[in-house]
């Protein structure tokens, strides 16, 4: 029974793990791509997928990250207190996430700048 409990605990600390990155992930491309040079961004052309995929990720944090990212910060509190978790899983997830928050800011500051 106590393996059963086990397995029963990997898999709520993976769901909670991959809805948790699922939410972040936009906010986390955004900030990501704003790291990179301004001269490599102009390599990339605007009607490629790349390009069109960060927009829409813009787009998607401009719209949700009210939502979503307080979501994933309580779904990164649970992990956190989770013994079923990795350190390495509690450790990523909240780099992720403190990445994501400066995503979300930078695409609100942005929006402040065109309003």
């Amino acid at each position: 029974m106590i393996n059963g409990e086990k397995r029963e605990g990997f898999w709520v600390t993976l769901g909670t793990a991959v809805l948790s990155l699922l939410l972040m992930t936009p906010a986390d491309i955004v900030e990501f791509f704003s790291w990179l040079p301004k001269r490599l961004l102009d390599l990339i052309p605007s009607s490629s997928r790349v390009r069109t995929f960060v927009d829409l990720c813009e787009i998607t944090v401009a719209l949700g990250d009210r939502f979503y990212l307080p979501l994933a910060l309580v779904l990164n509190v649970f992990l956190l207190f989770r013994k079923q978790a990795p350190v390495w899983l509690k450790v990523f997830v909240w780099i992720l996430l403190i990445v994501a928050f400066l995503g979300a800011v930078r695409v609100e500051t942005e929006l402040g700048h065109v309003r």
